[in-house]
């Protein structure tokens, strides 16, 4: 009877080893899912046309257009000069014109972006 009541007390320690073991590979899985969930929709805002949801998003979320240096040019910038340039230009000229006024448009930031850059330089 004596070596039963070791193999229980061995089961008994190794019980919260496993389960201590269980939720470590648990807690690993949620935080993969989430990071992959997180690295498929910043790779969807970043790439193709930029359409009225992705303008949402970033409307919302305060995410980069660029990097200069160290310096963020933040997206809802871009978005703010699209906008005015839409009330200058119309509407349907600035629909037509869509993805060269908002290369124009971050071209410009990045420029002044690097003026800063090299005036706080001196």
């Amino acid at each position: 009877m004596e070596h039963t009541n070791e193999h229980d007390e061995t089961e008994k320690e190794e019980t919260p080893k496993r389960s201590k073991r269980k939720t470590g590979i648990m807690v690993a899985g949620v935080v993969l899912i989430i990071v992959l969930i997180l690295a498929i929709g910043i790779g969807w805002l970043y790439t193709g046309q930029l359409n009225d949801t992705k303008s949402k998003v970033f409307s919302n979320v305060p995410l980069p257009a660029a990097v200069v240096n160290t310096y963020l040019i933040p997206m809802t910038d871009v978005l703010h000069r699209y906008d005015i340039a839409k009330q200058v230009l119309g509407e349907d000229e600035a629909d037509s014109q869509k993805n060269e006024l908002y290369t124009q448009i971050l071209e410009r930031l990045i420029a002044d972006a690097q003026s800063k850059a090299q005036a706080n330089k001196i």
